[in-house]
Order: C-alpha cells, then sequence, then structure tokens
C-alpha cells in the first residue's frame, strides 16, 4: 500500500525517555498530511485549543497573539521519498524557518489505514523525546 494520498491526524504523543507521554496538541489534535504521487508533501498540525485572536484579521493580531497561534502549529511543506522503513521529508517551507532545506526522517508503519510516523530521539529543555503521530488515511 502507498502512502500517497490524503492522511487525518488522530493523536501525537511526545514520548519522554522516561516513559511519561505527553499530548503537545491536546488530546484531540487537528492535522493534515497530504502525500503526492509527484514526490510533494505537506503537512499542518494545530492545537484545537490555541487562543483566539481580538481580531479575526490575521494581520490585526498582536505579536503575542501571533506568537501564541504559532506556538500550536505544526506546518511545513516540501519533497518526501521513501528510505527502507523511513519517509524523508526534505523542506521547503515551513512555519519554523529554521527548517527549510533540511530533511525531517521519520520511520513510519502502514497497518490498513493507520500510518504511524516515528521521530528520532530529540531533546526539549534537557529532557529526551520520541514523537509518534498516528494518522487516518482519508483519500
Amino acid at each position: 500500500m502507498s502512502l500517497v494520498g490524503s492522511w487525518r491526524l488522530i493523536s501525537c504523543e511526545h514520548r519522554r525517555s522516561d516513559g511519561a507521554v505527553e499530548l503537545p496538541f491536546g488530546p484531540e489534535p487537528n492535522g493534515r498530511l497530504v502525500y503526492l504521487a509527484d514526490g510533494r508533501m505537506i503537512v499542518l498540525v494545530t492545537d484545537p485549543a490555541r487562543p483566539l485572536a481580538r481580531s479575526p484579521q490575521f494581520f490585526e493580531a498582536t505579536v503575542q497573539e501571533l506568537a501564541d497561534a504559532a506556538r500550536g502549529c505544526i506546518a511545513y511543506s516540501g519533497r518526501w521519498s521513501l528510505r527502507g522503513n523511513e519517509v524523508v521529508h526534505v523542506v521547503e517551507q515551513s512555519l519554523f524557518p529554521n527548517w527549510a532545506g533540511g530533511a525531517l526522517t521519520r520511520a513510519f508503519q502502514l497497518d490498513g489505514k493507520r500510518l504511524t510516523l516515528t521521530t528520532a530521539a530529540f531533546v526539549v529543555s534537557g529532557v529526551e523525546y520520541t514523537a509518534a503521530l498516528i494518522w487516518e488515511r482519508e483519500a
């Protein structure tokens, strides 16, 4: 079965090295992941509990409102390819500009209509994590 298609996020867990599990985008995260047959991809993950800005206009939001919105969001696009049991996302554009030009490698497991992507270990504030995102095929 191919990864090509549209996927809806079911869960996002950050698993600490001590076994604790955190839900950085809440218990019911929003997210879409699209893999195109031509090798392009795009992903958007948001926390549905992100606070709303006072104004409905993006360009009228305060710096703090924009920071709060970005804190609960991951968004990037680029190219994708398979390497064994890994999918490699070569980032061309990203909400977090430091990712542009880099590659994000994820182990993947495909089980029917479910796709699990798992990151390599990463460290935040001295704590080691891995992230596991479970997606369900939409199309």
